[in-house]
């Protein structure tokens, strides 16, 4: 069972390999936690679900992470992958991981509320577990700044616990939440930005007069 004391009495000892996910996001929870989450695919396979056929697309990964399952997913169906995140260590670790997947990727440095791209320089944008870090007017401008340079569609991810389940796997379902829950509370992050993302969404959209 997780502990909150195991988490303040942590000494953050980082095996050296994965010490390039150390940031803002994980630092002071033990590694063997941050390991254990990075285990579980269900995030990676809700985000191919939807993203679908990428044949010819280009797609941008905002606040990408250091995993690289959408890029290699992006180019074995035949598109092209961009990351862009604000942490150089991160980018870092996912050049490293695409690299052992021999997968192609561009990485650049940046914040989702002032991405350094010209309009609709991607067909599809994809966001996964990013504003739930991001304060609330940071968040308004991610959103507006995810639509200028989004062509056709905008993929944001943000987990509702009260609809989230799994027929195939309920047991990993519920132990990723579990996790999640306590990563979220350690970091303060929105844990229940999901249930109020469409309202956000169509808020900051009508204030914008975007599409």
């Amino acid at each position: 069972m997780l502990r909150s004391r195991k988490y303040r009495e942590h000494t953050r000892v980082m095996k050296k390999e994965s010490s390039l996910y150390k940031n803002a996001y994980t630092e002071g929870i033990p590694q063997e936690e941050i390991d254990r989450l990075r285990t579980f695919r269900y995030p990676d396979a809700v985000s191919l679900e939807i993203l679908g056929n990428m044949r010819g697309k280009r797609v941008l990964d905002a606040g990408a992470g250091a995993r690289a399952g959408i890029a290699e997913y992006v180019e074995k169906s035949g598109g092209t992958y961009a990351a862009v995140d604000v942490q150089a260590r991160m980018l870092q670790a996912l050049q490293e991981d695409a690299d052992a997947r021999r997968t192609e990727i561009k990485r650049v440095q940046g914040r989702v509320e002032q991405l350094p791209f010209q309009d609709n320089s991607f067909d599809m944008v994809h966001v996964r577990f990013v504003l739930m870090h991001l304060p609330p007017r940071e968040r308004a401008q991610a959103i507006q700044e995810f639509t200028r340079v989004a062509k056709e569609k905008i993929h944001l991810l943000e987990f509702n616990w009260g609809t989230v389940t799994s027929e195939a796997n309920p047991e990993e379902t519920k132990e990723f939440e579990k996790l999640f829950t306590l990563f979220s509370s350690l970091v303060g992050a929105h844990q229940q930005i999901g249930a109020e993302l469409g309202e956000l969404v169509r808020g900051v959209l009508k204030e914008s007069g975007s599409r």
